[in-house]
């Protein structure tokens, strides 16, 4: 075992306490952008969502997949709870706005 403790703590087989920095990453980092962690990511994968879904024959399922949801219903709950609108509405309503314009 000589020489393992380069490796830092799980290097040393136990015999050092690690160091946990980990308990106050949240705080710091939602200091430093403006909101919690699960809450950025929430709103980064909802934005991604709402990109994937101007495709033409992407269905709701696979934009789901894509951004980490387990299927279209989770993606729909947290896509309404985010935009107050479901991910279909969204669609109809970037439908409709790209008609007007053309």
């Amino acid at each position: 075992m000589e020489g393992l403790g380069e490796f830092g703590p799980a290097g040393d087989g136990g015999r050092r306490r690690p160091v946990r920095r980990w308990p106050r990453a949240p705080a710091r980092f939602a200091v430093l952008v403006g909101e919690p962690p699960l809450t950025y990511l929430t709103g980064w994968r909802i934005a991604l969502a709402a990109d994937l879904l101007r495709a033409a024959g992407t269905t709701i399922d696979v934009v789901a997949r894509r951004v980490g949801y387990a299927n279209a219903f989770a993606l729909s709950v947290a896509f309404k709870r985010v935009r107050g609108v479901s991910p279909s509405g969204h669609r109809a309503g970037v439908r409709s706005a790209a008609g007007a314009r053309g």
